[in-house]
């Protein structure tokens, strides 16, 4: 049995990554835009939430770049 580091993982929820191919994503994971926000010196604080695009409860990422 798997050891529980106290994180919750969304049950059914998933994604795949295919050898040479897109992350396969599934279960209705969302798409979320954010943006990272940073100090005034350009150091990294946290991210913010800009937006979220809807999608079918499948879909793929390409990782060409």
């Amino acid at each position: 049995m798997a050891q529980n580091d106290g994180t919750k993982s969304p049950v059914g929820k998933k994604i795949v990554i295919v050898k040479d191919g897109p992350y396969c994503v599934s279960d209705g994971v969302p798409l979320v835009h954010k943006t990272q926000v940073v100090s005034e010196y350009g150091e990294p604080l946290t991210w913010k939430k800009e937006g979220e695009t809807e999608c079918d409860e499948e879909y793929a990422l390409c990782r060409c770049g």
